[in-house]
């Protein structure tokens, strides 16, 4: 071993007593090829970092990125504003919470309704109908008319019928009739106690419209006697008016059950083949809500199922209205070739879709032979054969808790605050608040979030810019400049100009928006004043400039958002190859620092000195045993 030692007292030859670092000197010009050297240190040093800390870095990017995607994404624009609702003030946003998305949608209608369209007064219980009523016992007619169809019903008032059995029989004769108008007897001990509109006590009788079949109210007119006009049938007095807003609240809800009504669908069979049925006449009855019927098909021995199929839809559908019967293709299982090991042969079918039509309350469709048919076992044998008696959906009404009060609707569409805000089931049950608000604040709130959420992933892209894929940050910030282009001012930030004349010029984009930059960073500021004055001056304008599809802001965004790849918009993915230099071999891949070796910093020449003598002195030792402990790896580290 060699060792060069020297007196610390003493300055070494050529070397100014007062430098005691020993370090070289750093001079471009002293050391030829050094500068070089470090310049390839420093790249080294910074690829190194890259690598190391890429998946990091690509996490915290795309956190970011999402953040400004879920922003965005959570933006809404009231449905009827301003086509519906010209005001800001009035227009509204519906928020549910999480349990709901699936089970609710709600809408503010153009026309708002009320379920109940009509009230009866209030009677007492015990009362006798025909003395209550002074009417005499007898056969009493009236009409109804609604979506263009009229029908005329009849009741019959007998002597002894107290007013609640009287009430009852006109609600069953509304119920059981062809037109989408419910009929129920109410019974209330308050005002508004089970109805909201009803002020009547005591016993009265409701018709009602399902907001599903539009808001204009049926027709009522006395034909033989005036019933309607002893009841005192009239139109529900909080029918809204076309100028009141939605009233702003929180519901809460709970969808327990949906409304689907009677489903028949039956198997899938060979459209090309003979039934294995008999020629002959087949007999069919139906049932649906009050209405009942019969219908027959001949089958004659030529017929495919195809032919079969398409009489029997064909002769259903022509003779009567309560439901409907649709052929429908349909993967089958073929019989062409016998089970083995290859599986099933899969083929294409046709099969039957029988659905009833608008059902009422509490209406499901039954089918089946005619017992008073020529052949009742035929029918049967026909329906067993395509799997109509078992395939069968009952059907339910749609029931919701709403603030505690259960309601069953058919179809599942609700109607809260008077029909204002209008409730339609979607997928799932589910419970949970739904949140009626001024439209303005909260669309204030979710763009403040959208530019807070830019903000926070512009100032990381421009923290340390080398990181990224180089214009990284101006792709995000592209949408902006395109937004302001479409108005014909490229400038995003309003001049300011001392000048009066120049205040009312017309503002650009951003400005309508309320959106400026501001800062070195460029960063979004928010003014909802500016946004409120856009709304009430320009809301066509402003929805386009925010979602228009193609050159909207958000969805500019939503599309930056799913293209951009974190992993691959680093750096390290797209940074150029360095220039070769002098000094390149001098830290190759293999000498690079790593997380279990020493920092290449420059070094003194007496650490060097003690890093040798430590080396020697562990060769010295018996480091047989120490070596194949884990953790000792600095003994590989010797020279």
């Amino acid at each position: 071993m060699t060792s060069i030692k020297w007196d610390p007292t003493d300055p070494l030859p050529r070397t100014d007593s007062r430098d005691t670092t020993l370090r070289p000197k750093r001079s471009g010009s002293a050391v030829p090829g050094l500068q070089n050297t470090e310049q390839d240190f420093t790249c080294a040093r910074q690829q190194l970092t890259l690598s190391r800390e890429a998946p990091t870095l690509a996490h915290s990017l795309e956190e970011r990125i999402q953040r400004l995607a879920r922003a965005v994404n959570a933006f809404t624009w009231p449905d009827a504003f301003p086509d519906n609702t010209p005001s800001p003030d009035n227009a509204r946003l519906a928020r549910f919470s999480t349990g709901l998305h699936d089970s609710l949608s709600a809408t503010f209608p153009a026309e708002p309704a009320p379920y109940d369209r009509f009230f009866s007064k209030g009677f007492d219980r015990a009362a006798n109908a025909a003395h209550a009523l002074q009417l005499t016992p007898g056969d009493y007619s009236f009409e109804i008319t609604h979506q263009g169809e009229t029908q005329k019903l009849t009741v019959t008032l007998d002597q002894d019928m107290t007013m609640p059995a009287l009430l009852d029989v006109v609600a069953q004769a509304v119920n059981n009739s062809e037109l989408n108008v419910q009929a129920r007897q109410i019974n209330q001990g308050s005002p508004h106690q089970h109805a909201p509109g009803q002020v009547a006590t005591g016993r009265s009788l409701a018709l009602s419209v399902n907001p599903a079949y539009g808001a204009p109210p049926p027709a009522l007119r006395d034909t033989s006697g005036h019933l309607l006009a002893a009841l005192d049938l009239r139109e529900n007095p909080q029918t809204p008016s076309g100028s009141k807003p939605v009233t702003n609240a929180a519901y809460s809800l709970e969808l327990t059950a949906l409304h689907r009504p009677t489903t028949l669908r039956s198997t899938a069979v060979d459209p090309g083949a003979t039934p294995p049925l008999e020629p002959g006449s087949y007999d069919f009855a139906y049932t649906h809500g009050n209405d009942s019927g019969t219908f027959s098909i001949d089958i004659q021995r030529s017929d495919t199922w195809k032919d079969v199929l398409q009489r029997f839809a064909n002769t259903a559908n022509s003779s009567q209205g309560g439901f409907t019967v649709a052929l429908r293709d349909q993967d089958r299982t073929s019989t062409a070739l016998p089970a083995g090991e290859w599986g099933d042969l899969r083929t294409r079918g046709l099969a039957l879709d029988i659905t009833a039509s608008s059902p009422k309350l509490g209406q499901r469709l039954q089918l089946g032979a005619d017992e008073s048919g020529s052949d009742a076992d035929a029918a049967q044998t026909f329906l067993q054969t395509l799997g109509l008696n078992a395939s069968a959906q009952p059907g339910t009404d749609a029931t919701l808790r709403l603030q505690g009060q259960e309601y069953t609707r058919a179809p599942g569409v609700f109607a809260p605050d008077q029909g204002r805000v209008l409730l339609e089931q979607q997928h799932d049950p589910g419970s949970g608040e739904l949140r009626v608000q001024q439209a303005y604040e909260t669309m204030v709130e979710q763009l403040q979030d959208v530019t807070l959420a830019y903000n926070d992933l512009r100032s990381f892209l421009l923290a340390d810019p080398d990181l990224f894929a180089p214009g990284l940050a101006e792709s995000w910030r592209a949408p902006l400049k395109a937004l302001a282009a479409t108005s014909g001012n490229s400038a995003l930030v309003r001049p300011r100009d001392p000048e009066p004349h120049l205040h009312n010029r017309p503002r650009h984009s951003m400005e309508l928006l309320g959106i400026q930059e501001y800062g070195a960073e460029q960063r979004l500021w928010f003014d909802h004043d500016a946004f409120f004055a856009g709304l009430g001056a320009q809301p066509e304008q402003m929805r386009d400039l925010l979602l228009d599809p193609e050159q909207g802001l958000l969805p500019r965004w939503t599309a930056l958002a799913q293209s951009t790849n974190p992993s691959t918009a680093l750096a390290h993915g797209l940074a150029p190859q360095r220039p070769h230099s002098t000094g390149a071999a001098l830290t190759t891949n293999s000498t690079l620092p790593d997380p279990f070796q020493p920092d290449l910093t420059p070094r003194t020449e007496t650490e060097l000195e003690q890093h040798s003598i430590l080396t020697d002195l562990l060769d010295e030792l018996d480091t047989e045993g120490i070596l194949s402990l884990p953790g000792k790896g600095i003994l590989d580290r010797s020279g």
